[in-house]
């Protein structure tokens, strides 16, 4: 829901024009994205005690959005820096909302990222949590 109304208020206030698949699209991206980085939310809270969660969870939310592009264009870092946010799983999730908005297909290489980056948290998740239910 709160996709949708975020989209409304885009529509609405900001004027903001896209086709029907792109929104769709968008939707789907959104959310698809969003498990990679929900799996890492879990795998940190299995990691950390109680009081840390929050703090290392922004640390690393934080880091991956900065490295990743979401609050500066790479194109701003030096090339070495560049080549690592390519790698990243932020950089990937905006690049598929931002090929979508242009009308352009998806690259495969961030489609690969975003996988890879789930299957590594996801699974790190669920060993996490099986080491943390042998122990109780």
């Amino acid at each position: 829901p709160s996709v949708v109304v975020v989209f409304v208020v885009a529509a609405a206030v900001k004027d903001v024009r896209l086709h029907a698949w792109q929104w769709l699209a968008l939707t789907g991206v959104i959310w698809a994205g969003s498990l990679v980085f929900a799996a890492l939310g879990v795998a940190i809270g299995y990691l950390a005690t109680g009081d840390a969660v929050r703090p290392i969870t922004m640390i690393v939310y934080f880091g991956l959005s900065m490295l990743g592009g979401l609050w500066m264009p790479t194109t701003t870092f030096p090339q070495w820096l560049r080549d690592i946010a390519e790698w990243l799983p932020t950089h990937a999730y905006a690049a598929l909302g931002q090929s979508i908005e242009q009308s352009h297909a998806p690259h495969a290489q961030d489609l690969a990222v975003l996988a890879v980056y789930f299957v590594l948290f996801a699974g790190g998740a669920a060993w996490l949590y099986r080491k943390d239910t042998l122990k109780a």
